[in-house]
């Protein structure tokens, strides 16, 4: 951890875990799960290592009127228990295999500034997530390259004692590369908040989504 007059500080941190073979996963003979699915494990207990890394940075703190916070996480399923669903008018059946490099991504970005003259507070969020895995149905294997963007802004203000306005947007759009298709969602929100006195509390919450 590093600590500066900016009143800023950077954690870095790289951690190595090993997870055991649920019991599921063991049974090599077919099993019920659920109401329709059998499954059917890999008749042998592994140990799965999995790496997490992080990076976190603030500089200001909350109480200021400026503050930004940057994170990312990568982790890495080395090893770990996959499964090959086959599907039949039936029931389902799911068999357990081991699968190596299953990846996660992310990155969170949060924004905030004071107008400290209006009384008025911004915030704006920016947000990145990739994920990489097989996906095995019917014997047909295919790699899932999952892509999803968050953007999000928020305006705060303080009109009298009594009222407040919180407004503000949401675009979230995903891209699974493996099916060509993009998902679009928009959000916009407005919400008022009365304080009549002590006893009486009057909140309203409007939100609009847009595909």
């Amino acid at each position: 951890k590093i600590e500066d007059f900016m009143k800023s500080n950077l954690i870095i941190s790289y951690s190595l875990k090993y997870n055991s073979t649920e019991l599921e996963d063991i049974l090599n003979e077919s099993h019920f799960v659920g109401r329709n699915g059998k499954h059917i494990g890999m008749n042998e207990a592994y140990l799965f290592p999995t790496s997490t890394f992080v990076f976190n940075y603030n500089l200001g703190k909350i109480s200021d009127n400026f503050n930004l916070n940057l994170m990312a996480l990568y982790l890495l399923n080395h090893k770990y228990v996959n499964n090959n669903i086959i599907i039949s008018q039936l029931n389902t059946l799911s068999e357990s295999y081991t699968d190596y490099n299953k990846k996660y991504f992310l990155i969170n970005s949060d924004l905030n500034y004071y107008f400290k003259l209006v009384n008025t507070n911004l915030k704006f969020r920016l947000n990145y997530s990739k994920s990489e895995y097989n996906q095995i149905i019917n014997n047909n294997q295919v790699l899932i390259n999952n892509n999803l963007i968050s953007i999000g802004s928020e305006l705060r203000s303080v009109i009298s004692k009594k009222i407040t306005s919180n407004i503000g947007g949401k675009w979230d759009i995903s891209i699974i590369k493996s099916s060509n298709k993009n998902i679009t969602t928009s959000k916009i929100f407005f919400d008022f908040d009365f304080k009549v006195d002590k006893n009486i509390f009057i909140k309203t919450n409007n939100d609009f989504y847009f595909n």
